[in-house]
C-alpha cells in the first residue's frame, strides 16, 4: 500500500479507489495525498454501524469502505486481514487474508 499510496483495484464486489498516506514532503504530494487514510477514516465513522476500532482504506464512492480491523487479541497492533464493509448491512466481512492477496485477485 506504500509502495503504490493510493490507486484504484478491483474485486470480485466492485471497483475501489484506495485511499494514500498523507505524505507532507513538497506541496504537490501534499495535494495528491490530502484524502489520506486518517482523514477518509474519520469521516468514515460518521456512518452508523462503521466499527469503531477499523481503518478505511479504500472506497468504492457509495459509501462502502475496504477496512483494516486490530488483530485479535492486540486492539494495538492493525491485522493484515481485509475486509468489506458495506453500509447498507453494516458488518465487515472478509475478502482476502492480505492486501497482497487482493491485489491479485
Amino acid at each position: 500500500m506504500m509502495q503504490e499510496n493510493g490507486g484504484e483495484l478491483t474485486t470480485k464486489e466492485d471497483d475501489w479507489q484506495v485511499y494514500p498516506f498523507f505524505d507532507r514532503s513538497d506541496k504537490k504530494r501534499i495535494s495528491r495525498t490530502c484524502n489520506h487514510i486518517g482523514l477518509e477514516t474519520k469521516q468514515a465513522r460518521s456512518w452508523r454501524n462503521f466499527p469503531f476500532n477499523a481503518i478505511a482504506i479504500a472506497t468504492n464512492g457509495s459509501g462502502d469502505y475496504l477496512i483494516l480491523l486490530p488483530e485479535t487479541g492486540n486492539e494495538k497492533q492493525l491485522g493484515e486481514v481485509i475486509y468489506s464493509w458495506w453500509h447498507e448491512e453494516g458488518i465487515p466481512q472478509q475478502i482476502a487474508d492480505s492486501i497482497n492477496d487482493l491485489l491479485i485477485l
